[in-house]
């Protein structure tokens, strides 16, 4: 992963395993990383020295306020790393 030292990366769904595995990884190369997500998980980002928010991403407005925030901490950003998802699970009704 050459070239990411000193980029700055949103990771949505950043304290879920997928992101937060990413964002443990980008730390190691250098990145400074912003971890989004609709709870926060009790000092997992700052486990690995990253900052994290509690956001809905489907509120708009709020992704917007927390994006003005991330560029006030960590500057611009160069990256976005999706990792967030919704699984609703619902039994498979079959007819005869």
């Amino acid at each position: 992963m050459r070239g990411l030292f000193e980029k700055a990366v949103i990771i949505a769904g950043g304290l879920g395993d997928l992101g937060f595995a990413s964002g443990k990884r980008l730390a190691e190369e250098g990145c400074s990383a912003a971890l989004l997500d609709r709870k926060l998980i009790g000092g997992r980002a700052l486990s690995i020295g990253r900052l994290s928010w509690e956001v809905d991403i489907l509120d708009e407005s709020a992704i917007q306020n927390v994006c003005e925030s991330v560029m006030e901490r960590l500057g611009l950003t160069s990256i976005l790393l999706n990792a967030a998802a919704l699984f609703v699970l619902k039994g498979i009704e079959a007819t005869s």
